[in-house]
Order: structure tokens, then sequence, then C-alpha cells
């Protein structure tokens, strides 16, 4: 269908995985989209509490969670 991709390999990252990217300089490597102070989303939840899910800051590696009502960007990855 046109606007619309067949590949069906994306998902959201964890938050160690986001940490991981963190650490291998994607802030510094990827364009404006990435060069921001707010967090990005990943797919896990905070252990004590499954309302809430785990946030990374791209920018200083600094990892928090929040409510899942709350609004967070996502960045969706593709598995190689």
């Amino acid at each position: 269908k046109d606007g619309q991709s067949a590949d069906t390999d994306w998902y959201l990252p964890s938050q160690k995985e986001l940490d991981g990217a963190y650490i291998d300089g994607i802030y510094n490597q990827a364009g404006s989209s990435f060069t921001t102070s707010s967090p990005f989303w990943s797919s896990t939840e905070y252990s004590s509490d499954s309302a809430s899910a785990w946030g990374e800051y791209l920018n200083s590696g600094n990892a928090g969670y929040t409510s899942k009502t709350s609004s967070v960007a996502v960045r969706c990855v593709r598995r190689d």
C-alpha cells in the first residue's frame, strides 16, 4: 500500500539498548532528531510499577522512569 512499509522488524528498544546507544555516542553521531534534552521511551517496564516504564536521555546517559501516560518521544529500531 502507498505510504505503508511492509517491514515488520521494527521494535521499541529496551532501556539497556538505549543506554548502549548513548555509550556508543549516538548523540554526537546522529542528526538533530537525537540531539534533544528530552528522554526517549524504552520497552522496559519499571519493576515496582507496571504502569511506569524507563526512559533514556541520549544527551547524558541518564535514565529515569515515569508513568506510561506521559508524553515521551520514541525511537524505534530495526533488528539486524
